[in-house]
This record gives structure tokens, C-alpha cells and sequence, in this order.
């Protein structure tokens, strides 16, 4: 007679949908499975869902349920654990044999507001790192064993609570399996384009905010092959993606981080992936900083406040001198990189005006994105221990959120948090950003918090004189732009109009402003052409899809399926191909980053290429297509030999009796030496036309062949 075997479901509730795998869960699986034992006696699969409250409650527990386990593991953390009270409660009432482990630092510290004792659903709870505590309770229950003798636990045992010896941290990361090597973690079926990548375990800070500080110590490393063979594996099954890094400061360990950004830029050039991590600022030294310019790499700081009364308060420093330079380094230096200044309201003695200065220092730095974070207040941690001396109140169903300090009041912070996510929006156009900080540095010695002074004062401008601006402007729209990109600064989070009448605005607002501070020949007195090129920009990208269809009608010759090559393609290849086309683009944008991420989350990720302008004169790649298209870059073709060389690799990718068209406004054909080079190519012009307007300028299109003229 076979054995019975014990099945064991690790439990994932999501608040949301797409979602990343958990990892936590995946880690339990793979180290179990090196255990003999546990191999050859137990099933374990993991199960994820999304939790919508009481509206998916029934059908959760009824698909749990059905796989009839012995034991469901969940993952508890401040964020999902409602839903894991309200799936496990109602899993035991309706299947009491069932055995319910919980583990997370929700479990740990704090139980939905309740200790174990009071959860008569919950048999036991892993304290710290689960892997080897919850390899030991499961061959405790296979042996029939008691658990008093597995270190790490926390259970119910004839009405009371036992807790066993704390469990030593493992010093050896190595001996747990990757989870995305064992296939704990199918990266192929995963929905989200979010996985994570565990370099490190362990926190060398003691940030009383952060539940990583309750049990702080040394950082422990992963292998550096494991971290890049997790990372070439994802990327190889994807395609696409946004790797997480999973370490408190990769800055710290500066050989590792050497060896695994170049093991990244080698294994995603030329696709469409980002790696992202937080890091101390400070840390990062001159010979790593070269390595950190690379479009498809996002770095977050969190900084929290520049106020050392303040951050003393939460056990943080802060070298301003240090910071300063260093993110000032990083934004000549690493221009190309996505960088971010996390700031968090309120902290303990926070104020609406040392908050203020915070904001504006940040926004200061004109390249680096700024997100205020609502400070929350985790179980464990020694700001929760400390909330009542410090006067905090918070509301548990906003997971937390810090509502009001004695020093800042709950309207006082509403107020700031709302400036904070104007300025965000404004900021993700790159020409507002970049003129604010303009002025903003031009006025700083005669106005306090200039650069955060100016954007209210744009704001209020933009809603006070344009009817359109003062409803779209509107905090009512904030899902909406965040759905569009809003907190990875995408410029497309408003739409073109509202791009346009935005730009518009600023020129009257800077004219103003000029003349109100008298600063003729304190800034760039290009100003008011770059917003023309600006509004040109945007409308001619709107514009491009029904260029492309008079193109079309106009030769008919493959431009369906044409390689199309310009700036800032992306939503112009998505609302094409949707629409039935099979572009293909390289996408030359000024802005590759964000190029980069809009692909990782669109549905046309591997029909666009970013690459620089120096990159097309290498060629355009092995692929042959019936049409190639050059979009406006006709005065750059001009003025640069390198692409103008680059014309001649176009022979290479097109298929015979191909066509090579330029289109633009205005003039759109390349001259002299550039023309005389698509010639020696063997092509003749058959079409020269107008074939729209963008920007109050003619759109024409220049259309070449070869073999003959038509």
C-alpha cells in the first residue's frame, strides 16, 4: 500500500492584478525540496490570488479548499494581510483538519492587530528567515515529532501559546536553491513583468521606520553567479522585464555590484529591461558611477528628509555636502540612468516648512525624479513601539498611514502631499522640469524654496488662465495618470493636448516671471523656441500615425510592414500595430530610459529596438524588410556624418525592390553628400509630396526605389 503523502499549498494573496510572484513562498518551496524526506513524502505547490476583499472571498478558499491539503502556508505583510486573515479564517472553519503556518513580518509582529492568541483560526507562525524553520516543522510532522524542539516557532498547543528558541540567521546563503533555477518560480507563466532578484539578506541600518531594523545585521551575499544566472534566465524566458534587486544597499558591497552590472549590461544589451535597486548615495564611488549610466537602470535614494534634527528621530544621518555631490556627479556623469529621491511625510518633528525644503532641495537636482512617500507604521518596529510618545496617529485602512504628528497637522499634511504630486506631474514633462530648475537656480538668492515656489505658482497659472487645464489638472484624474506612468515619470501621463496647452502655459507664465524678477540674462534666452520645439514634438508624434497612412497611400510599397527609424516611437508603434500594422522601429529617443520602460509594460515590447544615434552608423541589424523609414531626422542627417554614413547599411535590411522614404516637416529629404550616397545605393526618387500638416508646418514625404525610376 502507497503511502500517503502529505500535500502542502504555500499561499500568495495579492491585493492586486498583474502581480509579482512572491518570492518568500518560492524560497520555502526550493530549500524544502533538498530534503530527502520532504522530496519523497510531501506535494508542494504554490498557489497565488488576487483578493478583492468579500467579492472573490468563496471562490479563493473554494479552489483551496478543493486541493484537500494538510497544511497552507501564507505569506503575511502589511499590505496583503487582511486578505490572508479573511482567506485563512474562513479556509479553517470550513476544512478544520487543515494545518495554517503563517510567516512574514505581519505574522511575527503583529497579527491584524491581534497576537496569535486571539486568532483561534492560526495553529502556528515561523518566526525570521522561514526556509530552514519550515523545513524542520514540516519532518516534525512527518515523524510525528513534537515542534517544542523546532527552533523559530510560535503555536497553539492545548489552548495555549508556545514559543521555541529564536532560530540563529543562516550565515550561508548559498544552500537555498534558486527558486527561478528549480522552477519554484515558472517565470514563463508569471503575468507580471516585475520579478525579483535577491543579491543580499540583511540591513546594516536601524531606520526605526523599517521592519528590516527590528533584527538588524551584517548583510549576507548570494552567490554573484546565482544573482546573474537568476538574471540571465528571466530575461532569456521574458523577453522583457524589470528586475528588482532585493538588497538594502548594493552600494555597499562595491566588487559585487561591479561584477553584476556588468553581467546585466552584457546579458540585456540590446532588449528591453531595466534593473532596479535602492542605494545610500554616498556609497557610490567614482569607478562604479561609469557603470551607472545605462538607460535601462533606476536607482532610488531614500533620503527621507535633509533635516538631521528630524531624521535623528528615526535613527538615520545625513551628509548633505556628500549627497550633494554625489547626485550631482551622477546626473553629469550617469545622464542616462533613471534616478529617484524618495522623501517620506510625515517624519516625527516634521514640519509643513522643513518638509518644504526638503521638497525643494530635491526637485532641485533637475534629472532626478522626486516621490513623497506617506510615512506608515509597521508592527515590530520601533516607530510603532514609540507612536504613542511621538504623538502619531494613523489609520490602519490606509495600512497605516501616518495621519497627523503634534508639529504637522492632517490638513497640513493632505496640503503637502497634494503640492507633492502636482510637481511630480509637471515634472514628467523634461522641458518643465528643465526650465524650472533654470529659474529655479536663477532666483534661488532672493526666494526661499524657489524651485518648489515656482511650480505652485505654474500651477495656479495654468488652472487660473486656461478653463481645459483647471479640470484636467484635477487630483480626481490621479488613477488615470498613474495608469499612464505617473511614479516612473513617463512624459506620455498626459495626453497630447494636455502636453501642449501645459507648454503653451509655461511661456506666459516664464514671461511673467522674467519680468517680475528682472531676469533677462540670468537664464537661457532660448527659452521661448524650445517650448515651439517642444509643442512640435508633441504634435508631430500625434500626428505620425496618419502620416504613415498617407505615406502609405501614396506608394503602397510594404510600409505596413516597414522598419521605421526616428525619436520617441513607442506610442506611435503601439497605436499603429494595434491597428493591424507590423512595424518594426528603432527608436532613437533623447530619452532612452523611459523608452525602455514603457516597452517592458507594452504589448509591442520586441517590435521597438532603443538605441543611441552613434549605435545606427554599426547597422540596422540582420532582418530584411520591404520599406525602410526615416521619420524626422532630415536636419540631423544633415549636420551629422556618422548618420548619414549610416544610409548605406540600409542596402543590407531591405528586401529586393524595397523602398527607403523620409518624411518630416517641412523639408524632409537629406542633401548633398546624404542624397548622393542613397544613389550610389542604386535607388532613384519616385515620390515627392505633401502629405499633411503638424505644428502649422507641411508634412512631405520622399520616397526612394530601386531598379529604375517609376
Amino acid at each position: 500500500m502507497t503511502e500517503k503523502r502529505m500535500k502542502i499549498v504555500l499561499c500568495g494573496v495579492q491585493p492586486h492584478d498583474p502581480w509579482h510572484p512572491f518570492l518568500s513562498l518560492a524560497n520555502l518551496k526550493a530549500f524544502s525540496g533538498t530534503d530527502e524526506m520532504v522530496a519523497s513524502r510531501c506535494d508542494i505547490s504554490i498557489q497565488e490570488f488576487c483578493y478583492r476583499k468579500d467579492k472573490n472571498l468563496k471562490d479563493i478558499v473554494g479552489a483551496l479548499s478543493r486541493e484537500r491539503p494538510d497544511v497552507v502556508g501564507f505569506a503575511c505583510y502589511i499590505w496583503n494581510i487582511e486578505g490572508v486573515i479573511d482567506v485563512a479564517r474562513e479556509l479553517k472553519r470550513i476544512a478544520p483538519s487543515t494545518k495554517i503556518v503563517l510567516g512574514g513580518p505581519s505574522a511575527e509582529y503583529d497579527l491584524g492587530g491581534q497576537p496569535l492568541a486571539a486568532q483561534a483560526w492560526a495553529d502556528v507562525v515561523v518566526r525570521g528567515e522561514g526556509e530552514e524553520t519550515f523545513l524542520e516543522l514540516l519532518k516534525a510532522w512527518l515523524s510525528g515529532r513534537e515542534w517544542g524542539a523546532v527552533a523559530g516557532l510560535t503555536y497553539r498547543r492545548n489552548g495555549k501559546i508556545e514559543v521555541t528558541s529564536d532560530r540563529p540567521l543562516m550565515e550561508d546563503l548559498s544552500v537555498i536553491p534558486s527558486p527561478y533555477m528549480t522552477g519554484a518560480i515558472d517565470v514563463g507563466k508569471t503575468s507580471s513583468v516585475f520579478s525579483y532578484v535577491e543579491f543580499a539578506r540583511g540591513c546594516p541600518y536601524s531606520c526605526k521606520f523599517c521592519q528590516r531594523s527590528v533584527d538588524r545585521h551584517k548583510p549576507r551575499y548570494f552567490p554573484t553567479e546565482r544573482v546573474v544566472a537568476d538574471m540571465k534566465r528571466i530575461i532569456s524566458i521574458k523577453g522583457k522585464a524589470v528586475l528588482v534587486v532585493i538588497n538594502a544597499d548594493p552600494f555597499m558591497e562595491q566588487l559585487l555590484m561591479d561584477r553584476c552590472l556588468r553581467s546585466f549590461n552584457a546579458v540585456a544589451e540590446g532588449k528591453n529591461v531595466i534593473l532596479a535597486f535602492n542605494g545610500e548615495v554616498t556609497h557610490v564611488d567614482d569607478d562604479l558611477r561609469t557603470l551607472l549610466n545605462s538607460p535601462q537602470l533606476f536607482m532610488a535614494f531614500g533620503v527621507q528628509s535633509i533635516h538631521k534634527d528630524v531624521l535623528k528621530t528615526v535613527s538615520r544621518g545625513f551628509d548633505r555636502d556628500k549627497t550633494d555631490r554625489n547626485l550631482s556627479a551622477l546626473e553629469k556623469q550617469g545622464s542616462l540612468s533613471a534616478k529617484v529621491i524618495n522623501l517620506m511625510l510625515p517624519l516625527p518633528k516634521d514640519t509643513p516648512e522643513s518638509y518644504l525644503t526638503s521638497l525643494n532641495w530635491a526637485v532641485s537636482f533637475g534629472e532626478t525624479q522626486v516621490i513623497t512617500y506617506r510615512t506608515q507604521i509597521y508592527p515590530g518596529t520601533e516607530l510603532w513601539n514609540e507612536k504613542e510618545v511621538l504623538g502619531l496617529t494613523y489609520d490602519p485602512r490606509l495600512i497605516n498611514q501616518v495621519l497627523s504628528t503634534p508639529t504637522f497637522s492632517k490638513e497640513e499634511i493632505e496640503s503637502a502631499q497634494e503640492l507633492a504630486m502636482y510637481v511630480n506631474l509637471l515634472r514628467t514633462l523634461p522641458l518643465v522640469r528643465s526650465l524650472v530648475t533654470e529659474w529655479g537656480h536663477a532666483l534661488s538668492d532672493r526666494e526661499r524654496n524657489s524651485h518648489v515656489r515656482l511650480y505652485a505658482e505654474l500651477l495656479a497659472s495654468l488652472r487660473g488662465r486656461d478653463v481645459y487645464l483647471k479640470e484636467r489638472l484635477d487630483r480626481r484624474h490621479e488613477m488615470e495618470w498613474n495608469r499612464r506612468g505617473l511614479y516612473f515619470y513617463s512624459e506620455w501621463t498626459l495626453s497630447r493636448e494636455e502636453r501642449v496647452a501645459v507648454i503653451r502655459g509655461i511661456k506666459t507664465f516664464l514671461r511673467e516671471v522674467e519680468d517680475r524678477y528682472v531676469l533677462k540674462g540670468r537664464v537661457r534666452g532660448d527659452w521661448e523656441r524650445r517650448c515651439e520645439d517642444e509643442i512640435q514634438r508633441y504634435e508631430w508624434r500625434d500626428a505620425l500615425p496618419g502620416q504613415m497612412k498617407a505615406l502609405e497611400a501614396l506608394s503602397g510599397r510594404g510600409i505596413r510592414e516597414a522598419l521605421l527609424i526616428g525619436e520617441d516611437l513607442v506610442p506611435s508603434v503601439e497605436t499603429m500595430n494595434e491597428d493591424g500594422w507590423k512595424l518594426k522601429a528603432i527608436d532613437v529617443t533623447a530619452r532612452p530610459y523611459y523608452s525602455i520602460r514603457q516597452l517592458t509594460l507594452s504589448r509591442e515590447w520586441d517590435a521597438v529596438r532603443v538605441r543611441g544615434y552613434e549605435e545606427l552608423a554599426k547597422g540596422l541589424g540582420s532582418e530584411r524588410y520591404p520599406a525602410v523609414i526615416v521619420e524626422g531626422m532630415a536636419e540631423r542627417l544633415k549636420r551629422d556624418r556618422s548618420l548619414r554614413e549610416t544610409l548605406a547599411s540600409v542596402g543590407d535590411v531591405l528586401s529586393s525592390g524595397g523602398c527607403l522614404a523620409f518624411i518630416g516637416p517641412d523639408d524632409p529629404a537629406p542633401e548633398n553628400e546624404s542624397e548622393e550616397i542613397v544613389g550610389r545605393l542604386g535607388f532613384h526618387r519616385v515620390e515627392r509630396a505633401v502629405i499633411g500638416e503638424s505644428a502649422g508646418k507641411q508634412v512631405s514625404a520622399d520616397v526612394w526605389s530601386r531598379g529604375g525610376a517609376a
